[in-house]
């Protein structure tokens, strides 16, 4: 729609008259944070929600944590792996056509996995003691789980696996404290699983939290988590996924190439 409006001649100001003062522009408006933004529907089974740290004063974001809900319903998970040959998250995302890419295991400097790790059936690496965790998948379905509680079995049959620590939340329970983590702050990503089964992946971008810290937290807001997974944080720290134009992908962008990811594919419901 195009608007107009009727000119009209300018009025004749008499010389002797004093013209009236120009008006000072307005000032700029300074955008505040959405401390929360709820959870917004993106597609059955598919929710996603902002959620902003704020500064005493409420006028600077201290935090921004990035969070997902996936229903397995309508989701299936399976783990991409190129040992030693890592990619940006936007080269994996177009080599998969995925819905959801996020960071996994950690690896060495010569970018092979640590941890047990399976990806399309084959097994990489040794699983870790008790200390970690564990997303165990089964026809496309994520399960997590502590290792402390159930040691993987090599007579599992899986299509895949990650592999991470520590645990933050066992049976909705905060796991980490300061007596057990360091005091160190970092870009951090999460795998939870609620108490309705549903997946929640979380990543920050600012660095904020140490373990003890987001354990806290978890266990305090309202995502229900029954089990969560701290993965591969700092630099490694990703989560994207196709935003609702459909046109690009939003989020949290990795500041190192990665050999291993989560995908998230929707599935046929036919």
């Amino acid at each position: 729609m195009i608007l107009s409006c009727k000119s009209t001649s300018p009025p004749i100001v008499p010389l002797s008259q004093t013209p009236s003062p120009t008006s000072r522009p307005p000032s700029p408006i300074t955008r505040q944070p959405v401390p929360d933004s709820g959870w917004l529907f993106l597609a059955p089974g598919f929710e996603q929600r902002t959620i902003e740290i704020l500064e005493d004063g409420f006028t600077q974001s201290r935090e921004t944590i990035n969070i997902l809900r996936l229903d397995p319903a309508f989701y299936r998970f399976e783990v991409g792996y190129q040992p030693g040959e890592p990619q940006t998250i936007n080269a994996w995302q177009q080599a998969s056509s995925a819905a959801v890419i996020m960071n996994a295991n950690f690896f060495t400097p010569e970018w092979i996995a640590t941890g047990l790790i399976i990806s399309e059936g084959q097994i990489f690496g040794q699983s870790y003691g008790d200390f970690a965790g564990m997303v165990a998948i089964q026809d496309g379905t994520p399960a997590v789980r502590s290792l402390a509680q159930r040691p993987y079995d090599e007579a599992e049959v899986l299509s895949g696996a990650i592999q991470a620590f520590p645990m933050l939340i066992v049976d909705g329970q905060q796991a980490v404290t300061a007596e057990n983590a360091g005091a160190e702050t970092a870009r951090r990503s999460v795998i939870g699983q609620d108490g309705q089964g549903r997946i929640v992946l979380l990543a920050t971008s600012k660095g904020f939290f140490t373990l003890t810290a987001l354990s806290s937290y978890l266990i305090n807001s309202d995502l229900d988590l029954q089990m969560a997974l701290n993965l591969d944080g700092g630099s490694s720290t990703g989560l994207i996924w196709q935003a609702e134009s459909e046109a690009q992908f939003v989020g949290v962008r990795p500041l190192t190439p990665l050999p291993a990811v989560l995908l998230v594919y929707p599935r046929s419901l036919n």
